[in-house]
């Protein structure tokens, strides 16, 4: 989870540049404050600036750390950086810096590639698809639509979407850029084949997995030709032919294949059983899943063991906890979720709204009453909003989707299962 946890903390920088006052990035910026330097050159840097100029007003130690750390802040720009340099002068408390980049795009190629994504997102991701889906969306259209660059000229995103190719670099820049628009959390592996490599890890259903869309679209170029040998891998599995440097490593162990099978028989959704075949997976018998659990439970939290595994919850998402009145509260959205619930939320009402084999669940907030297909009824609990998360009590919602669920006291866990 370390490397989701710094994906968010990546968005949420992007969060405090994009928010910041116009007037904080004027010419002659002065700070003493490091963070507040980061902060300025970042923004210069997502504005493809090539020289960056600010006096600084703290001690040399703390500047020489932000000067050093600004190429780590987001690896977008890391990756779309072909040089950087920076230099100071001055004396303590009082120093002139200079910052030098050189971009891999312009400014007006930056705009031009947001815009054909955007474009593109639309044409291709359809609202009802699941995350699963959009990620083979987005791989097959970058496939299907790219040569590999034999002369090695071409190695960003922007070439891909102008002129149909790029090297590696460029297949996952695209990738990335576009799980980024999509809300899928994604990172970059540096590594090895027979030469330097670069590709994509992919955070699904609480697991990352290696995806190398460069290796999918093999030389000679084959219009029409998908292949998805290098699809969602665990570290094992990309290990028997790249290797991953030290820093970039992650713990991708969970098998692709049981993940989608463990979705389709939880869920019954079709699509997961499409996606099986569609990739060339195998379909895993229901006796053999049950005894090949995904997750295992969390120690020291309420855990709840639904359908033969362990619900994932971590601390992005918020974990269960027992009620003053003696009932088990789940993360809303993460657990309806896992069962294969369409969730909503009504802000105007401040109801949480689940819908699963053509039944609807309406949470509100406070209440002590639930709604299923408009038919209320009472609870000896309320749901509510701890730390900006909806909670909801597991029980009375699952029920009412026709599920059995019981507690294991000692165990201190929730047991879901069907009729």
């Amino acid at each position: 989870m370390k490397n989701l946890r710094k994906y968010f903390s990546i968005i949420l920088v992007l969060a405090i540049i994009l928010s910041m006052p116009i007037s904080v990035f004027a010419q002659g910026f002065t700070t003493s404050s490091g963070t507040e330097l980061e902060t300025y050159i970042m923004h210069s840097l997502y504005n493809r600036e090539t020289e960056i100029n600010a006096t600084f007003s703290g001690s040399s130690a703390r500047l020489e750390e932000v000067l050093n750390g600004i190429i780590h802040q987001d690896p977008y720009i890391k990756y779309t950086l072909a040089s950087i340099r920076w230099s100071y002068s001055g004396y303590e408390r009082f120093f002139d810096v200079t910052y030098q980049a050189k971009h891999l795009m312009t400014p007006p190629q930056e705009n031009k590639a947001n815009q054909r994504m955007d474009q593109l997102l639309k044409e291709i991701i359809l609202p009802e698809l699941t995350p699963h889906e959009k990620v083979k969306a987005v791989h097959d259209w970058i496939v299907l639509n790219t040569a590999y660059d034999l002369t090695l000229t071409y190695r960003t995103h922007y070439d891909i979407l102008e002129r149909g190719q790029a090297v590696c670099h460029g297949y996952a820049l695209l990738f990335y850029r576009m799980m980024e628009k999509l809300d899928i959390p994604v990172s970059f592996v540096l590594g090895n084949t027979t030469e330097a490599h670069i590709w994509n890890k992919v955070f699904l259903d609480g697991h990352w997995f290696h995806i190398d869309v460069t290796y999918n679209d093999p030389v000679p170029d084959v219009k029409g030709r998908v292949v998805y040998d290098f699809y969602l891998l665990t570290d094992e599995q990309i290990q028997e032919t790249h290797t991953i440097e030290k820093d970039y490593a992650t713990e991708a162990s969970v098998s692709y294949e049981l993940l989608l099978n463990k979705l389709y028989e939880r869920t019954n959704y079709e699509n997961y059983r499409r996606l099986i075949s569609d990739l060339g997976l195998r379909r895993i018998a229901s006796d053999v899943l049950a005894e090949m659990p995904l997750n295992m439970p969390t120690p020291n939290q309420v855990n709840v063991f639904a359908l033969g595994d362990f619900v994932p919850f971590d601390e992005n998402f918020g974990f269960p906890f027992i009620d003053s009145n003696g009932r088990t509260q789940v993360p809303f959205r993460m657990t309806m979720e896992y069962f294969g619930a369409e969730v909503d939320w009504e802000k105007d009402t401040r109801t949480a709204i689940a819908t699963l084999n053509g039944i609807q669940v309406r949470v509100p907030i406070d209440s002590p009453y639930v709604y299923v297909n408009g038919i209320p009824q009472e609870n000896d609990t309320i749901s509510v909003i701890v730390g900006n998360r909806t909670y909801l009590p597991i029980r009375i919602v699952l029920e009412a989707f026709g599920f059995i669920v019981d507690w294991d006291c000692s165990q201190r866990m929730v047991l879901v299962d069907r009729p």
